[in-house]
């Protein structure tokens, strides 16, 4: 890959996770590269209308917009999925999730924030790990087995609570019973006081191996509230594969 290139794409995400925050000083203390070619990858992206600048603060420009309305993945699956989990959030009055596997890990692509006060931090465009999330589970409870196990094996388990799964063994089995049950609960595995129960989402037609889940505090997700909320994921799992079946 070329490094140009690469250190563009870098000055553009760390841009898009903070707009308005970073001067070309900050920008090159942030990613460790040269102010000289800091200055060149900037000056380029704004001439593109990649990037804005505005009082030396950089700005994603409207380069990105055009081209983010014709993504496929978000013109065909997300914006058609979306208005289906806005329903769902709004019948349960929790926060909903949608991911897919990118990379190895479970990519963000759409949320939908309850109405309660108490709220989990994450962002469209955020990377977690495969093997701690109910999201990561739930896919690859989906993946061919021979892929799914090539995955694993290239995991570098990590121990983020006290509850976190440490070693392949324990994943596979926990993904053999999700094969059985139809969905996937992480149970403060990826962090303190955080429950997520999610569904695996394979749309055939789109070869898109994802999921979708309900977020949110320990306190209000015990074993009946998961159960009926299973339930309902499942409802509305249907729902978006009769209307994405083609």
């Amino acid at each position: 890959m070329s490094n140009t290139i690469k250190k563009a794409f870098e000055i553009v995400k760390l841009i898009e996770k903070n707009q308005g925050k970073y001067t070309l000083t900050d920008i090159v203390k942030i990613l460790g590269i040269n102010k000289t070619t800091a200055f060149r990858n900037l000056k380029t992206l704004e001439e593109l209308n990649i990037l804005e600048r505005i009082n030396n603060l950089y700005y994603l420009g409207i380069s990105l917009f055009e081209m983010g309305s014709k993504v496929y993945l978000k013109q065909i699956i997300i914006e058609k999925i979306h208005p289906i989990l806005r329903e769902l959030s709004e019948e349960v009055n929790e926060t909903v999730n949608l991911a897919k596997i990118h990379n190895g890990m479970v990519l963000y692509l759409d949320k939908i924030e309850s109405k309660r006060s108490l709220q989990i931090q994450s962002s469209i465009g955020d990377t977690l790990p495969l093997y701690c999330t109910s999201l990561g589970k739930s896919i690859l409870s989906i993946l061919p087995e021979n892929e799914m196990r090539e995955i694993i094996k290239n995991i570098s388990f990590e121990k983020t609570t006290h509850k976190t799964i440490s070693n392949p063994k324990k994943l596979i089995e926990q993904i053999n019973e999700i094969k059985l049950k139809g969905h996937s609960i992480d149970d403060e595995e990826f962090e303190e006081g955080l429950i997520c129960i999610s569904v695996p989402l394979y749309l055939k037609h789109h070869n898109f191996y994802g999921s979708f889940s309900l977020s949110g505090p320990s306190i209000r997700f015990d074993q009946a509230t998961l159960l009926k909320l299973s339930k309902k994921l499942k409802k509305y799992k249907d729902i978006i594969i009769e209307k994405l079946k083609h």
